[in-house]
């Protein structure tokens, strides 16, 4: 890493005594050629393999000036040529571009010095796009060292980590960059460097070798938690190491970008909130080990997950025996009984006009049930009498099949209640739903559930919620994150019908994106960005998660229910004996009384 930054960049370190500050100079044309366009061009391409950007956003300053409006039309053409991508032209007529320009635009913007009207506009875009700077005086003469400190100094107070500025020097134009580490270190972009520039080497020119981030986390399963080990001694120097899916996630990135990590622990979420930086000192916190849903960090950190909040209940129990047989005649097969019944009334009234009513019910009763009549009296039956016996022998041989096979059915697989499957299902079951307190200022204070539950609440502290859920308890309805449901329901794997389910859509929340909270000016967070990318599309995500609770597992953080044997072929006798003590503090799966 050391050799690609002495072969590709030259540093020059911050100093804020020394030299005068930037004056204004007038405005001059940018680009005079066609050979000065191509070189502007050739740094755009260069940010193009770097960043990925789908529109440009210009900064000209005031387009009624003549010389100006015509240079920045001609190099607008030449990047939507190129590049074909759109341009937006920025101004001071134009207003606020915060709900026009995204994340993923390139700002160019020409300018002559740090008083030029024009910088005032970069106000009104997000902080965290790539800008190039191009910079021209009317006497041609190039920056030196110390305006180009106090340059880069500018752009990290008004949070422009990710700039460029090119200028014009011995006729050709050159580049500089900084990055911040503890200070601002300014980078010259050598001819080599951009020829040889990828994306891969852009990371390695990002990575601040040995550098030791300070990581927050409080224990949430299986996002993250701690335990005694020297797995991570390389990069903790010490026995603690950091578990869990997003700690698997940020170790293999540390290692990725040649980095070191302190751990500081809280309790929960509201301790790191209250005395996060005050534990933390004179450091500044890297990151989070716990994602959070703040719309605040997503112009710097990229999505990590995908979560929304769901209905867990009980899953649905088995009815007695004593109620296979009437379960099994459905309520539209009662009354297509009663209608043939009743036809068959109507058409023996008319087939017998002089028998009385009480023969005719009884004579329909008799061919309902299918009573057996000899050979010589079915002879003697009218024609229609024996069309009517035959059919209704014919259905209600059907309605038997039926209901034998309805029965072998349900002898083997078992009848059950009706399962929850929206608001008013949930309302019959009776059940109440247990809610943390802060997950119902969460939920449904923002009206993201149905307030049809409200009457339904049970509102507990978060250990309760925890060691009635994680314990399998029946006996109420829970709302839980998406990651707890894979947890849940790895805890459930052995039983051969989960205690626990989510319910149906209905009732969860709409998807919310978490990221992960970082600090934007480290260079690094657009290779963690990157990095997440590439964990999505490979599915290390999914690895890390089984590691996770797998690991989990094994250090008895968390128990599996145990095994549940079919009550036909039962485990052998000897295999009772093999339990094992389980830590006090652990999250336990033994089944109570429901």
């Amino acid at each position: 890493m050391d050799a690609v930054q002495q072969r590709t960049s030259q540093e020059v370190q911050m100093s804020h005594n020394s030299g005068p500050s930037i004056q204004p100079w007038l405005i001059c044309p940018v680009v005079e050629s066609d050979q000065e366009t191509e070189q502007v061009l050739r740094y755009i391409k260069f940010v193009e393999k770097i960043t990925r950007f789908k529109a440009f956003v210009t900064f000209f300053g005031n387009q009624s000036l003549g010389s100006r409006s015509v240079i920045s039309k001609s190099l607008q053409q030449r990047m939507m040529d190129t590049f074909c991508r759109p341009a937006i032209v920025a101004g001071s007529e134009i207003g606020d571009l915060n709900r026009i320009v995204k994340a993923d635009t390139l700002a160019l913007v020409i300018f002559n010095g740090l008083k030029d009207p024009v910088l005032k506009e970069l106000l009104s875009i997000p902080d965290s796009l790539m800008i190039v700077f191009i910079y021209q005086s009317e006497k041609k003469e190039p920056l030196n060292s110390t305006q180009i400190t106090e340059f880069f100094d500018w752009c990290f107070k008004r949070r422009f980590y990710k700039s460029l500025i090119i200028f014009k020097q011995d006729n050709t134009y050159k580049a500089w960059s900084y990055r911040y580490v503890t200070s601002v270190l300014i980078h010259q972009l050598t001819d080599d460097f951009i020829k040889n520039m990828n994306r891969q080497t852009y990371h390695e020119f990002l990575q601040i070798r040995n550098y030791r981030w300070l990581v927050t986390m409080y224990e949430r399963m299986p996002e993250a938690y701690l335990y005694n080990s020297t797995d991570q001694k390389d990069l903790t120097g010490g026995h603690v190491s950091l578990g869990g899916v997003n700690g698997y996630l940020l170790t293999t990135f540390l290692r990725y970008v040649n980095g070191k990590m302190d751990i500081l622990s809280f309790a929960n979420r509201s301790d790191l909130e209250l005395n996060g930086q005050r534990l933390a000192g004179n450091r500044t916190i890297d990151i989070g080990a716990n994602l959070i849903q703040n719309h605040g960090v997503a112009l710097y950190s990229g999505i990590a997950k995908m979560s929304r909040a769901c209905l867990v209940v009980p899953s649905a129990d088995r009815l007695p025996l004593s109620r296979y047989f009437f379960n099994s005649l459905k309520g539209s097969l009662h009354m297509f009984i009663v209608f043939i019944y009743l036809a068959n009334v109507v058409i023996k009234r008319l087939a017998y006009p002089h028998k009385s009513l009480g023969s005719i019910l009884f004579m329909s009763l008799k061919i309902i049930y299918t009573q057996e009549i000899d050979n010589g009296a079915f002879r003697r039956l009218r024609l229609p009498d024996k069309f009517i016996q035959l059919s209704t022998t014919v259905f209600n041989l059907m309605v038997a099949s039926i209901i034998c096979g309805t029965l072998i059915t349900a002898f083997s697989l078992g009848y059950y209640k009706q399962e929850i499957v929206d608001e008013q299902t949930f309302l019959n079951s009776g059940l109440q739903v247990m809610i943390s307190d802060n997950d119902y200022l969460r939920l449904f204070e923002n009206n993201e559930l149905p307030n049809i539950l409200v009457d339904r609440l049970l509102i507990v502290d978060k250990k309760t919620q925890e060691r009635l859920f994680f314990g399998l308890n029946r006996s109420y309805a829970y709302f839980v994150e998406s990651d707890n449901l894979l947890l849940l329901n790895h805890m459930q794997k052995r039983l051969i019908r989960p205690k626990l389910r989510m319910a149906s859509s209905k009732l969860c929340t709409v998807n919310h994106i978490y990221r992960f909270q970082v600090r934007p000016e480290l260079p690094a967070v657009s290779v963690l960005n990157s990095f997440l990318d590439r964990a999505h599309e490979s599915g290390l995500l999914w690895q890390w998660i089984s590691m996770a609770l797998f690991h989990a597992q094994q250090m008895g953080l968390v128990t599996q229910a145990p095994y549940e044997p079919s009550e036909r072929f039962p485990l052998p006798q000897h295999n009772s004996n093999n339990v094992t003590a389980q830590a006090p503090n652990q999250r336990t799966c033994n089944l109570p009384a429901t």
